[in-house]
């Protein structure tokens, strides 16, 4: 999912949520009703989230989110600095 029109990292989980077809309710946490769609799934997901350096405080939720059913991978012109990253550079 493209993350450069959201300009407010505290948008992130609710953005996910909605990539991911997750239901969201008034007042309810984004990243536990993720963590609840995501169990209830047969197989593995795999999350893209592109020009996440503008979000980069979102980055704690990724690696919360990160798990054996769920791989994120994340483009960005800064390292998220999170336990579990990969760092690989993409040169021009």
């Amino acid at each position: 999912m493209q993350l450069e029109k959201v300009s407010d990292a505290s948008l992130v989980p609710s953005e996910v949520a909605l990539a991911l077809g997750v239901a969201q309710w008034p007042g309810a946490d984004p990243e536990a009703a993720i963590a609840n769609h995501l169990r209830q799934l047969a197989g593995p997901v795999l999350l893209v989230l592109d020009n996440f350096e503008h979000v980069l405080e979102a980055a704690v939720f990724v690696a919360r989110l990160a798990s054996d059913r769920l791989k994120v991978v994340v483009t960005s012109r800064a390292a998220l600095r999170v336990s579990g990253e990969y760092e690989i550079a993409v040169l021009r």
